[in-house]
């Protein structure tokens, strides 16, 4: 039989790892969760902000490849900075980046684009309160584009944990704004 103490010490030291991806995972996603806020504000990404990012993501990296059971750590956050760099991209109307590009895991990449589909509805609303439809549409043909690109992918829950949820959610958000902006279209052009 093993040592008690042995195995004692081991389970406290996964205990421990597991603690700080948890914080890690926190951090990523309250900072990236803050800076999709200030992008919705019209403020930019700054590079201590992103590198800041980076860094807790490797480090959660490095530790899951250790301790695969707390894999989810990492794809949540993943997800999240997904979302952070999809919004930010539209918003600035740069290519929207691929998972390898951002070198995230594929799972990761996918929920946080359905997330970032729904994100996206804030800023077409508010481009239409300023009356900027021409941002709008532009939003608007990201939003579908990255909508339609997503649906042959089914797959089941236990191989991509949460995507049908969110897909059903992105389809609502895209649905939405396809209302909302077709009626500031309307309204638009009576007023002329």
């Amino acid at each position: 039989m093993d040592d008690i103490q042995e195995v004692i010490q081991r389970l406290r030291s996964v205990e421990e790892v597991q603690q700080v991806m948890l914080n890690d995972m926190r951090e990523v996603v309250r900072s990236c969760s803050r800076t999709i806020s200030r992008l919705h504000r019209g403020e930019p990404l700054s590079d201590d902000r992103l590198n800041e990012i980076m860094e807790r993501l490797n480090t959660l990296r490095m530790n899951a490849e250790k301790y695969p059971t707390f894999l989810n750590y990492l794809i949540h956050a993943e997800q999240e900075y997904v979302e952070l760099m999809i919004v930010r991209s539209v918003l600035n109307r740069l290519d929207i980046p691929g998972s390898k590009e951002l070198g995230v895991d594929l799972r990761s990449y996918l929920l946080g684009m359905m997330d970032a589909i729904s994100e996206l509805r804030r800023d077409l609303l508010d481009m239409i309160r300023n009356g900027d439809l021409n941002t709008a549409e532009y939003i608007f043909s990201k939003m579908t584009e990255m909508y339609e690109w997503s649906q042959p992918i089914v797959f089941t829950d236990s191989v991509l944990h949460g995507f049908r949820g969110k897909q059903d959610v992105a389809r609502r958000a895209v649905e939405q704004a396809r209302s909302e902006l077709t009626l500031a279209r309307l309204l638009n052009t009576r007023e002329r």
